[in-house]
């Protein structure tokens, strides 16, 4: 009677015990995200950059993340040491960088044991707004990590529990098969790159950053305003010294070159009888050396241009008793034009830029006697 009711409270106790083991593997493991690191990337970006990466991992591993605040730890040891301190199994961080007209994400992910283990994964986008699938595709290749740890290993044997006092006079035997390795097996160094999206999945692609847009194509209105310099005895004769030019433009923007229709006027400022006015109509196409955030740029175009202008000059006679006399002389003219610019384009990534150039332009025309009226353009372009 007392070995049959002993019996029972240990298989009563056998049940207990695997119960508590099943509902403590129930338990999803947690994991540790540090923020990621931008190099040349637009800071908001990098930080919906980890967002994403926070929200995919969690849902394709099915682990509970915590986003850890050091901004500053970027080696195995510090990212080990952060995530033991979070109670984390794993830690995973990071960097997204770009690399000429490429953007590149980077991520390491290391256990938190005594012996860590580390992977890396690497995968790239052409466009900004097409980080979202290259995270997507890195947590996939990350979430194996997980369901390979929670795969039963296939060096375990499961068998019923059987219940019964072991012989005081031999110790238990010994395991029939040998304990499974520590650590799954390390991950590739690189993740596989699935095949291309379509093109309808490009299209559906929303941009990561409502403020910044791609740098191919863009299509809209720029307004350039600045100050004219006449170069010698154009324009009037340059009684007094600098004018206002103003100009609206059309501008089209690729990877490495701009394009630019433009219409403008130019007018002294300058108080006297002396005046002069331009209007030129342009078209001009630059080379643009980089596709960062600021960028120097270097071109020039042809055109037509209108110039008129009213010099004032001065006559003295008579040697004993000098008299003068003010003189206006009105000159116009109309001809093909030339004109070459240089400068710094800044905030390509954003959807507003301001260029700062500077441009010399020549007028093939003779006006009031002066041939080839030249001009220095010193200005800012606001292109939206």
């Amino acid at each position: 009677m007392g070995r049959a009711v002993a019996g029972v409270i240990a298989r009563a106790l056998v049940v207990v015990a695997l119960g508590a083991g099943g509902a403590a593997a129930a338990q999803p493991a947690t994991w540790a995200v540090l923020p990621l690191h931008g190099r040349g990337v637009n800071p908001a970006a990098v930080d919906t950059v980890a967002s994403l990466l926070r929200s995919e991992i969690g849902h394709r591993a099915g682990t509970r993340i915590v986003a850890l605040a050091q901004p500053d730890c970027f080696e195995v040891g510090c990212a080990v040491v952060s995530g033991r301190a979070a109670g984390a199994s794993v830690v995973v961080w990071g960097e997204v960088s770009a690399l000429g007209s490429k953007y590149i994400v980077t991520l390491s992910v290391a256990d938190t044991g005594a012996t860590p283990g580390t992977s890396v994964h690497r995968d790239a986008a052409e466009r900004i707004e097409d980080l979202d699938t290259v995270i997507a595709r890195l947590a996939q290749a990350i979430a194996g990590r997980a369901r390979r740890a929670a795969a039963p290993s296939p060096y375990t044997r499961v068998d019923r529990a059987v219940v019964a006092r072991p012989s005081p006079a031999y110790p238990p035997p010994p395991p029939a098969y040998p304990p499974p390795p520590a650590y799954p097996p390390a991950t590739p160094a690189y993740a596989p790159l699935p095949p291309p999206p379509s093109r309808a999945a490009e299209t559906s692609a929303r941009p990561l950053d409502p403020l910044m847009r791609p740098v191919r194509g863009v299509l809209g209105g720029a307004f350039r305003i600045g100050a004219l310099i006449p170069i010698g005895k154009s324009y009037a004769g340059n009684p007094g010294g600098a004018g206002l030019a103003l100009d609206l433009s059309y501008w089209f923007e690729s990877d490495h070159f701009a394009i630019e229709a433009r219409a403008g006027v130019r007018f002294d400022v300058a108080e006297g009888p002396a005046s002069y006015a331009e209007v030129p109509l342009d078209f001009g196409m630059f080379w643009l050396l980089s596709t960062g955030d600021a960028v120097p740029f270097f071109g020039g175009g042809f055109g037509y241009r209108y110039l008129w202008e009213k010099q004032a000059r001065t006559i003295t006679t008579g040697a004993v008793l000098p008299a003068t006399t003010d003189v206006i002389k009105e000159g116009e003219g109309s001809a093909p034009g030339l004109y070459l610019r240089a400068g710094m384009l800044l905030g390509r990534t954003h959807s507003g830029r301001i260029a700062l150039a500077a441009e010399y332009s020549v007028i093939f025309a003779t006006i009031n006697g002066n041939r080839a009226p030249q001009a220095m353009t010193i200005g800012t372009t606001l292109i939206f």
